[in-house]
């Protein structure tokens, strides 16, 4: 049996896979096989580090999977490209999947909801379906002639753009008001979300933008001033050529939450607590970042900041959020993946008691309980084979109520698509 980890150059020895690899070559002693199980971990860009140098190629890269005229020889695919990556990046993907699927090849997380994952518009789109509250937005895309190089009157076409929705969002539309969020469509780990607190801060935000657009700067991850790699000079750093403004809703106790999903259940939660350093850091435009567990109410910190970092405290989800996460999950064809939403301090003055829906993320990185850097006051995610929980009785029940590692759990949901349910042991 042969599954194949599509991810980036740049994630392949990052948590996200190794752990995952580690976990489905531990919990193959459950399962009997006629063949041993094989894992590629294979890159989508191929680049060294970075997205300038696709034509060296590194070991195990994408083009050996497409170039035979035969169907993949795969038995199942897991898809780790991370939906934020670069336009390129996030089209050859999608081409890999529609392959894969043309060959009736098993995914976990297909085509649907990856480009679901890629665009926060449609993030929102699910929560509405799913009748879940959204902050409100409004949605501004710039023209086909809004590119590199173009002259100033498409950056005055784009600049009134956004100021006609920005003055839709506050006054005519929806009754919104300051501040509210910038949001990158297709940025990923809260890069280049920015809070603008009047217009002067949103002329200030679409220059820079603009400015952004034109630079011959290569990086290959999120900097300090949230910009994300860059493929060519003839692409945006940040952005898809689509933003999205967005009401800012404060949260309660400047507390937000993420919920996990494998398979169709409920593996975990997490409460996050912006610490006061981040509280303070506020406007003018204040740039945020979610730090693959935030919330986009993370602000950037400099780097000699870590008492400012977000607390993380396990959390027993109402049953319906764990209901509205699975219907998402459901709504978007994903396998695995989580949602982030958030109390504000007015819930419950004008009859609605929240919560609100913010993000969905298609790529989580999984929280570790064996490093166990999540706070876990109530023993939610007390470990299986824990030395220290001999004691049933003190930890609330028997050994079937105890948390599994978060990546065995993604592998053993893994497991069962590659065999059938007969070939467990």
């Amino acid at each position: 049996m042969r599954i194949i980890i599509l991810t980036r150059e740049i994630h392949k020895s990052g948590s996200w896979i190794t752990d995952l690899v580690n976990a489905l070559h531990n919990s193959t002693t459950n399962y009997a096989y006629s063949t041993p199980l094989l894992i590629d971990v294979i890159s989508v860009d191929c680049g060294k580090n970075n997205d300038d140098d696709e034509d060296e190629c590194c070991d195990n890269c994408w083009n050996e999977v497409i170039s035979s005229s035969t169907s993949p020889d795969y038995d199942l695919l897991v898809n780790r490209v991370s939906d934020a990556s670069p336009s390129i990046t996030i089209k050859r993907t999608l081409s890999i999947l529609a392959l894969f699927e043309l060959y009736h090849v098993p995914i976990i997380n297909g085509t649907k909801c990856f480009i679901i994952g890629s665009n926060k518009w449609l993030h929102h789109r699910v929560f509405q379906k799913a009748e879940c509250m959204i902050p409100r937005s409004i949605v501004v895309s710039r023209s086909d002639d809004s590119n590199v190089g173009d002259d100033n009157g498409s950056l005055e076409r784009y600049r009134t753009s956004v100021i006609r929705a920005t003055n839709c969002l506050l006054d005519d539309c929806s009754g919104c008001t300051w501040p509210i969020l910038w949001k990158p469509n297709s940025a990923g780990f809260g890069a280049g979300i920015t809070l603008l607190a009047n217009m002067d801060d949103v002329i200030r935000r679409i220059n820079d933008e603009w400015d952004n657009t034109t630079t011959t700067a290569t990086t290959t991850a999120n900097n300090g001033n949230g910009a994300l790699s860059i493929i060519t000079t003839t692409t945006t750093t940040i952005t898809d050529g689509t933003i999205i403004l967005q009401e800012y809703l404060k949260p309660r106790l400047d507390t937000t939450y993420r919920v996990w999903f494998i398979g169709g259940r409920i593996c975990g939660a997490v409460s996050i607590k912006q610490q006061q350093q981040q509280q303070q850091c506020r406007h003018p435009m204040t740039t945020f970042t979610n730090a693959c567990a935030g919330s986009a109410t993370t602000c950037t910190l400099d780097d000699d900041a870590n008492s400012g970092l977000p607390i993380f405290t396990t959390w027993d989800p109402p049953e319906d959020v764990r209901d509205k996460v699975l219907h998402i999950a459901k709504i978007a064809s994903a396998d695995c993946g989580s949602v982030e939403l958030l109390y504000t301090e007015s819930d419950g003055v004008m009859g609605y008691d929240g919560p609100y829906y913010f993000d969905l993320n298609m790529v989580s990185t999984l929280p570790n309980t064996n490093n166990m850097e999540v706070n876990d006051p109530d023993n939610l995610w007390r470990r299986c084979g824990n030395d220290d929980d001999d004691d049933d009785d003190d930890n609330g029940g028997d050994e079937n109520d105890c948390k599994k590692d978060f990546y065995d759990e993604l592998a053993e949901f893994i497991l069962t698509k590659l065999l059938p349910r007969g070939a467990q042991t």
